[in-house]
């Protein structure tokens, strides 16, 4: 646990220059400080996925599920735990891909569809809504990807989008609105995909594709009009990630966006105001090079020649910079955090170059895994 002083004293630190990125400080579960070149090292290597829900995340690791959080509905998948837990606990269940919703988890184990913890709503793929499940279940879907957001869950099956769970905001983009209790083909090819909180993304030959509601902009179309069936951006990108009310995709190695703007989350250097909300209505580009992005609630986060780039608000301190609870800011922000793996949402959970995961932002439940349930405003290592 951290001492109160201690950690006043290293917040204190972490307001140094985040352009040099040897002097700018990291904490540790016992309070020590070390730089980020000493945090890229400080642990042993295997983590290839991160993926969070509301309060709770997993992690691939050495090619197991480990998961941290909340665990009201057992999702955390941990038969070991019947409580929520501020420490990363390895489920011992083997796995290629992970994803998370709001309170429930996907993976996919030797090419079929698992799921695990609340199916309100149907998104574990399995007939028996308003249930919970705290074991990964085979749903019997063969996928090549998945994704999850909110209480919905997205898998690639044969080629095409298929959605499972919530579609009140047209998620699944079939022309419905009814929601799915298993895996239901809507008919658009795809080879990537992304669940937001209440629209979803997809690549199909180069070309994003988008549904679900648009109130903010982020399918972007240039309009604020929800649809019910996958829509042509006619924008063309490498990778994509969906966040609340607004999308991120990489184009040429540069980071691009649409949506949601009113704590300047879109990454373009200032908060745009149309019909009275804070929108962008089409990709733009950001200016943010990259390699790799992330959505988070009401922020974005790139890696950036390895290092963590963070924009929009920081109400818990999910931007990792040292600010005050509340702040928010419309340029892209330079951690100074070397990482590999990234993933955001009001929490921000990174895994450094080397395998040492860290946290910074909302913690009420230990999502961070920090072995406490403090609130962090700059990164701070996991409990090993």
């Amino acid at each position: 646990m951290l001492k109160k002083a201690l950690a006043a004293s290293i917040a204190a630190l972490s307001l140094l220059s985040l352009s040099a990125h040897a002097d700018f400080v990291y904490r540790t579960p016992a309070g020590m400080k070390f730089s980020p070149a000493e945090a890229a090292t400080s642990a042993p290597s295997g983590v290839s996925k991160l993926a969070c829900g509301i309060d709770h995340c997993y992690a691939l690791r050495d090619g197991n599920i480990w998961s941290v959080g909340r665990n009201n509905y057992g999702q955390l998948g941990a038969p070991s735990l019947s409580a929520d837990t501020s420490v990363w606990t390895d489920t011992g269940v083997a796995a290629d891909d992970v994803a998370a919703g709001d309170y429930h988890g996907l993976a996919l184990i030797n090419g079929n569809v698992w799921s695990v913890g609340y199916n309100a709503q149907g998104q574990l793929g399995r007939p028996d809504a308003g249930s919970y499940h705290g074991a990964w279940t085979d749903t019997g879907v063969q996928a090549t990807a998945i994704s999850a957001a909110q209480l919905y869950s997205l898998a690639i099956v044969n080629g095409n989008v298929h959605h499972a769970g919530e579609n009140g905001y047209r998620t699944a983009g079939d022309g419905t609105t009814y929601d799915h209790g298993t895996f239901t083909d809507t008919g658009r090819a795809a080879e990537k995909i992304a669940a937001g909180d209440r629209h979803a993304l997809a690549i199909s030959g180069g070309r994003v594709f988008s549904t679900g509601e648009n109130n903010y902009g982020p399918l972007g179309l240039g309009t604020q009009t929800t649809e019910a069936v996958w829509r042509d951006t006619g924008f063309d990108a490498d990778e994509i990630a969906a966040g609340y009310r607004i999308s991120y995709a990489i184009k040429n190695g540069t980071v691009w966006s649409s949506g949601h703007n009113r704590y300047g989350q879109s990454g373009r250097s200032s908060t745009h105001y149309c019909s009275g909300y804070g929108c962008t209505l089409s990709f733009g580009d950001t200016g943010q090079s990259a390699t790799a992005i992330s959505a988070g609630y009401l922020s974005g986060y790139a890696i950036d020649g390895g290092i963590i780039k963070s924009v929009g608000r920081d109400a818990h301190g999910e931007l990792g910079i040292g600010q005050s609870a509340g702040s928010y800011t419309v340029s892209w922000q330079d951690t100074g955090l070397s990482a590999e793996v990234i993933e955001g949402s009001q929490y921000f959970v990174v895994a450094a170059s080397g395998g040492q995961l860290l946290g910074s932002g909302s913690n009420t439940f230990g999502q961070l895994g920090t072995g406490n349930t403090d609130n962090q405003n700059i990164f701070t290592a996991a409990q090993e």
